[in-house]
């Protein structure tokens, strides 16, 4: 089929789609630098007579606890730092990721590596032709093609910046296999369940080594659809019975 054409259509599905937005964040990191300019002071081989310092002079016992307890409880930034994204999306799986043409079949999971999700495991199920009912619950319009409902699930492996969740799979890149001179719409997650089991997905993290299921809706024009496809432009992988 042509990726061309998918793409081209799929762009149009916007206005069903709600965008995902990704927000990035900076970590900083401090800086320690050395003062400069002070200058060690000259020593003499001769004996002095001056006395020592009296006890007065020198810091106390207690002051020096102090001091040394306030440093070692003190943490850098970039500790912080670390620490905070080790929290948030753990350390990746060493899976070995799906290459580019790799066929499966229905319920064969395939490895996933994303720069914000992370790496997971995207095991699609099926593909479903939507009932009648779920038309007027998506606000589609039948006339412009038959409405199929993709079920898939994800597993966390780690790494995800931002969170992990069920909807990680870019709805765009996930798609039903159709042919060129088709037309097809992606509507994603839906924002309520549809009847046919096509339900919202929950928007809890998922924690790494955890699962979920999920369902996108798509609406696609001409012959009933029987395979489904990642396509990321770089890499494509198609699941069929």
């Amino acid at each position: 089929m042509s990726s061309n054409m998918f793409r081209r259509t799929m762009v149009g599905a916007v206005a069903i789609a709600g965008a995902l937005g990704l927000a990035a964040c900076n970590n900083d990191t401090a800086s320690v630098s050395t003062p400069s300019g002070s200058t060690p002071a000259a020593t003499s081989d001769a004996p002095t007579s001056e006395a020592p310092p009296t006890s007065s002079e020198a810091p106390t016992a207690e002051e020096s606890t102090t001091t040394s307890s306030t440093t070692s409880e003190t943490s850098s930034p970039s500790e912080t730092s670390s620490s905070s994204a080790a929290a948030a999306g753990g350390s990746k799986d060493t899976s070995k990721v799906t290459p580019d043409g790799t066929k499966l079949k229905f319920g064969q999971a395939a490895v996933i590596d994303d720069d914000s999700d992370g790496k997971y495991k995207l095991k699609v199920k099926s593909i479903e032709a939507a009932p009648k009912a779920a038309y007027a619950a998506a606000n589609l319009n039948e006339t412009n093609g038959k409405m199929y409902y993709v079920k898939f699930d994800v597993t966390n492996l780690g790494g995800a910046k931002y969170g992990f969740r069920a909807t990680a799979p870019n709805q765009f890149f996930l798609k039903p296999v159709f042919d060129s001179s088709e037309k097809g719409r992606a509507g994603g997650n839906p924002y309520d369940n549809l009847p046919g089991g096509c339900d919202k997905a929950s928007y809890d993290e998922i924690a790494v080594g955890k699962s979920a299921s999920a369902c996108y809706y798509y609406q696609v024009t001409g012959p009933t659809p029987t395979k489904v496809m990642w396509d990321t432009y770089e890499t494509e992988i198609v699941w069929s019975k």
